[in-house]
This record gives C-alpha cells, structure tokens and sequence, in this order.
C-alpha cells in the first residue's frame, strides 16, 4: 500500500460473516459502520422480524492508520477492501451520513443496482430524515428519495412525506 489517508473504507466479506467481522472489529477498537434493516420474514407457522444487513457482504471501516488497514484485513471472514484500481477506496462522509439517517428514520428501504437517471436534488428539513439529501426519482410507480453508493453500483431508495422537503440548486 503506497499511500495511506485515514478515512471509510469499504471491506469486502464472506457471506454471512459481518455480524462475526463487527465483533472483532469492536474487540480491537476499529470503527465500524455496519448498516441494518428490519425485515419480516415469514416461517410456516410464525412471522419474524429479523435484522438484515443493507449491503449484505460488506462492512465500512473508519481506519487511521496502516496497522488499522492490516488488522482489519487479517479478520478471519475479510476477503479484501473494495478497490479502485490497485489502491482501497475510500468512502466519503456524506455517503455514511446518509446511509445512517436512511436506516434510522426510512421505511420501506430498497436497494437497488440499477439504473436511475440523475433526478432533482433535494433536502429533507423536518422529521426523522432530517438533514438527507439525495434525488427524487420514480421506482415501482412511486416517488422515492435515492441515495447513491457509487463504490457498490447500489442505490438506497426510501419513501419520504413530501412536506418535508426542499428543492436544492
């Protein structure tokens, strides 16, 4: 690794083993992002409400330093850190910020792989969604606010109230 900026990084996991990688992420005090939502899954007899991973697979990393990098990457279940190139991407702050209101005010949250065209850009200011900016696009018939994740090609899509939101320039 020639060159090193502290920062979110993306890892990239076995399937089913984030749950395994947080915990020793938490052990050997590396911050983690590691976003969740509930699902209802239904057995023959009973239904369930289960966390499900948003982006299953994978697990954001805050990393400060090259050991953090290396640590990280030692996890038994890490198969290795999303890269461009040769080098791990980084994540921007913003992308975090809006995962983490999307997951902790959102309902009915898809994610999506494909294509949207670039819809109007908007600001949510009241509610549980205060602060999430995205763009407006239709899905499944629905106005919906999207939020990229261009690293992982995935688009989280969210329903809002209209009233509680503002046109950006």
């Amino acid at each position: 690794m020639s060159y090193f900026t502290n920062g979110w990084y993306l890892i990239y996991t076995r399937p089913r083993q984030e749950r395994k990688i947080t915990d020793v992420l938490e052990e050997i005090k590396i911050p983690y992002f590691f976003p969740q939502i509930k699902s209802v899954r239904q057995w023959h007899d009973r239904k369930k409400v289960i966390q499900m991973p948003l982006f299953p697979s994978y697990v954001f990393v805050w990393l400060n330093s090259v050991s953090d990098y290396y640590h990280a990457k030692d996890i038994r279940g890490v198969c290795d850190y999303v890269k461009t190139g040769n080098q791990p991407a980084t994540v921007k702050q913003y992308v975090i910020d809006n995962i983490k209101l999307v997951v902790s005010g959102g309902e009915n949250i898809d994610v999506s792989s494909g294509f949207f065209k670039p819809g109007q850009n908007i600001l949510i200011t009241k509610g549980a969604l205060e602060g999430l900016s995205g763009e407006v696009v239709k899905y499944e018939g629905k106005n919906k606010i999207l939020v990229r994740v261009n690293l992982l090609n995935r688009h989280v899509l969210v329903d809002f109230p209209v009233d509680q939101i503002e046109a950006n320039a």
